[in-house]
């Protein structure tokens, strides 16, 4: 007995080891829809380009599924380990899917953001973590700088 879950699950593993197969895809992102430069910035942090691709087209991203990874155009600000997308919206956010029973997928429309666009792949949790450690430098900085200061103050009243 094969469930109707079952045999589309397996339809679209199929299918993604055929696109794999055919164009032998060694990056963890690829689409098969258009041409795709990937530049990782950092493990969380990942920076893709995409060339002549036409209508709707899927991302994929060979890592373990996680809702926290988030579409984001790219910020010309500032961006201190990610924090700065933080308070962005991320796109095509409605579309993320897994993909069999591993993988990341996203279907990209054109008609949003063209048919050459660079978008920005963060892993959402590693940012809030990032924010986490500044905020505990900034907090340990605060101390050392009281502390110091309430040292200082002590030793000019005993002189």
């Amino acid at each position: 007995y094969t469930s109707t879950n079952d045999r589309a699950r397996s339809i679209e593993v199929f299918q993604i080891k055929k696109v794999v197969e055919n164009e032998k895809i060694s990056s963890d992102i690829y689409s098969d829809a258009g041409q795709l430069s990937v530049d990782y910035q950092r493990a969380y942090k990942i920076s893709i380009t995409a060339s002549e691709m036409i209508g709707e087209g899927d991302i994929y991203f060979k890592q373990p599924y996680s809702p926290h990874w988030k579409l984001y155009l790219p910020k010309e600000t500032f961006d201190f380990w990610g924090i700065a997308y933080l308070w962005e919206k991320p796109i095509f956010d409605d579309t993320h899917q897994m993909i069999g029973e591993y993988g990341n997928r996203w279907i990209i429309d054109t008609q949003e953001v063209g048919q050459d666009f660079k978008l920005i792949l963060c892993f959402q949790m590693q940012i809030y973590y990032n924010l986490g450690r500044l905020i505990a430098i900034a907090t340990l900085f605060i101390c050392l700088a009281y502390v110091g200061l309430d040292w200082r103050k002590g030793r000019k009243i005993k002189s």
